[in-house]
Order: structure tokens, then sequence, then C-alpha cells
């Protein structure tokens, strides 16, 4: 299978999903998508990309049944979706288990599996470590209580029973402007935005020493397709491989969290939105959901991507942001 014929995508009007969809169908051109969409509206939307290339299936994460059968048409399965949802990814495979040939299931992880307990937005000792893709011991040895871990797990056991072949991207903090048809704004930037409109003044947790890796929307497309390609030539050779084989890391670069709201201040000071060009820190307590989110450390590097052919070619998150943080207040106004 050099090309995939048919292809069930699930998070197509998201961020990395919907940004996927066109240059998959530029590298496959006879490839057909099933999109898995909740809204009559966005379906509208995402099917208008190439009318005659993409069918909308009307539905929602839990429709579990209809998830199935659709999983089982696909020789290739991307969920770009929601990493967290084990019912959803057993669905899938369940439907990919029906199928006469083996299909292909591309998971879309995140780099909150490494981040451990400390939300404190300092780097400690403890906290420091940089994981390598290429060390499948450690890769194998990350807790089961890690975020997105027990549906990755879901996957690599699928895989290594024969069941499908299985690969897991894990991207790190995302930044640039969505490409996709319905939504244009990732995750943290857009949260380090909303509270500092908020707050009127730009924040991050403590000392902000705290490191993320962090990659360009594009690059990260660009390695899913170099990842697609290498899979589809594995899959059609009959290479067996480990499922921790089959494990990436997405980044380019990493920048500790104080950094990145520095490059946000200035941007929205000048815009009247906040009363000072410099940040502060703020504790844990007084914004629990941002400790979440950006409180930790997230360290990794995408060797096993380098090893196939994939490098990073984008500008960088301080070239980017103003650009960012332009579609982040379009969205916010809406």
């Amino acid at each position: 299978m050099s090309a995939p014929q048919h292809i069930f995508i699930l998070g197509a009007t998201g961020y990395v999903g919907g940004a996927l969809l066109a240059p998959l169908l530029a590298t496959y051109p006879t490839t057909t998508i099933a999109a898995l969409v909740r809204k009559p509206e966005a379906g509208q939307a995402v099917k208008a990309l190439a009318p005659t290339k993409i069918t909308i299936v009307q539905g929602s994460h839990s429709d579990f049944d209809l998830i199935e059968a659709e999983s089982t048409k696909a020789d290739l399965v991307i969920n770009a979706a929601d990493a967290d949802d084990l019912p959803l990814i057993k669905a899938v495979i369940r439907g990919l288990a029906k199928r006469e040939k083996k299909g292909i299931l591309l998971e879309t992880s995140g780099s909150a599996l490494i981040v451990g307990q400390n939300i404190s937005g300092s780097l400690s000792a403890q906290s420091s470590k940089v994981w390598d893709d290429t060390n499948t011991a450690e890769i194998r040895a990350i807790p089961e209580t890690a975020p997105h871990r027990i549906v990755d797990l879901e996957v690599f056991n699928a895989h290594n029973a024969g069941v499908l072949t299985g690969v897991v991207i894990c991207p790190g903090l995302i930044y640039g402007v969505g490409t996709g048809p319905v939504n244009k704004k990732s995750i943290q930037i857009p949260k380090l935005v909303e509270v500092a409109l908020r707050r009127r003044a730009v924040s991050h947790i403590g000392e902000g020493t705290n490191i993320w890796i962090n990659i360009h929307l594009y690059d990260l497309i660009q390695l899913y397709l170099v990842v697609l390609k290498h899979t589809l030539l594995q899959h059609e050779k009959g290479v067996k491989t480990d499922a921790y084989d089959n494990f990436y890391f997405a980044n380019s670069s990493e920048t500790p969290i104080q950094a990145i709201t520095e490059l946000i201040a200035p941007v929205l000071f000048n815009k009247g939105l906040v009363d000072s060009p410099h940040v502060q820190g703020v504790t844990a307590e007084e914004e629990k959901e941002l400790a979440m989110i950006l409180g930790h450390t997230s360290r990794g590097v995408s060797k096993r991507a380098g090893r196939i052919g994939w490098s990073a070619k984008e500008e960088g998150l301080d070239k980017a942001i103003e650009k960012d943080i332009e579609i982040i207040l379009e969205s916010f106004s809406k």
C-alpha cells in the first residue's frame, strides 16, 4: 500500500486535523477521506475543501458503532481529536480489527505525556529530563497514569497483537496560524492570551523557567506526511516492528514559558489590552487551569523523525507569535 485508498479522520474540524486535510489530498490525489463531524455547518466547511474527495460522516465521538463501521472501511484511520478518549480509540481498533487487510492507525498524542507532577512553573533537576523517542525502554516505562498514556497504550497493544499497524505522534506546544476549514488556533498560547486579557497582565506560573518543546504547525504537518510515507512503505513490505519503534516526538525547539510570555506582552500592550509590556508570575492556586496546561516542564527530542528524513523548516515562535495573536484575538471576538 504505497498510498491509502480511503482515510477515516477524527478531528477534521480541529487545528491539527483540519490542517492535515489539504496536504493529505495533495500527497495522495487518488485517496478519499471520510471525516467525522458533529455540526452540519462545520461539515459543509470541511467538504468544501474537496467536494468530490471528502465525505462527511455526521456524528459525535460517542457514536461508537458508527466509528467502528467507518474504521472498518478505511485502510488508514487518523485520530487528531481527543488524545484521552479511550472508548473512542477502542471503537476505532474494533473497526480496524474487522478488516480483511491490516489497516493503519495514526494516533495523535501530546507531550503532556512526559510532564510529571510539578506544576509550579519552575525548572527543577527532577523535572528537567529530556526524553528521547529512540530510547524505547524509556518510552515503554512512561507510567500508565500519565496524560494520554492509556490511549497510547491501547494503540501499542493493538499493534503488538498484530491487529493493526499503530503509530503515535507526540507534539509539544504547537504554534502557527491554522490552515484548516474551521479552527485556526491551538491550545497553549490562546490560554496565555485569555488569562492576560482577563487579568490585564501577561502572566506565567511561578518563575516561568519551566520549558516546553514546541513546533510550527506546518512542520508538524510535514512530520505527519514523512511518518505516513515511511509507515506505508514498511506496511507494504510487511516489515514487523515493535510498537514503541513507531513513537515520534514532534518538536523543533524548546522555550521557557517566561520567554513565551515576554513575546506576547508587548503585542498585547501595544493594542491596549494589558496594562504593562512586562510579565508577571502568578501561583498555581491563582490560575489553576493555566498551571495544569503550562505549569509543567515538557522536554523531548525528535530523533526518530529525523532518521527518516524530516527536519523543521518553518519560522520560530518568536517570528510567528504576532500573527498567532491576531488570529486568537479574532476568534475571541466571535
